[in-house]
């Protein structure tokens, strides 16, 4: 199956990385996009984990609050919200 590259300068820099690499146009474009599809990859999984740690900060934070509360969930989710499920 064939790639064709209609930009110029995607042309050009595919052929320099090639030449610096004495690489095929194939394996430099292959390894360059495995290369970049990892560190995609990567940062997609930090950025999920950063997430979580947030999320377990404030779960932290909550908790102990909670834990002390007389109320029940159903009668806080009452107090912050409308009938609608609106908040008040």
């Amino acid at each position: 199956m064939a790639l064709h590259l209609t930009n110029p300068d995607t042309d050009r820099l595919v052929r320099e990385l090639a030449r610096e690499t004495g690489e095929t146009l194939t394996v430099a474009v292959e390894r360059a996009v495995k290369e970049r599809l990892g560190r995609v990859k990567t940062a997609g999984q930090a950025d999920k984990e950063t997430f979580l740690a947030e999320i377990k900060k404030i779960q932290a934070m909550v908790s102990p609050k909670l834990r002390n509360e007389k109320k029940t969930g159903r009668e806080m989710i009452e107090e912050m919200y409308d009938e609608y499920g609106l908040p008040k």
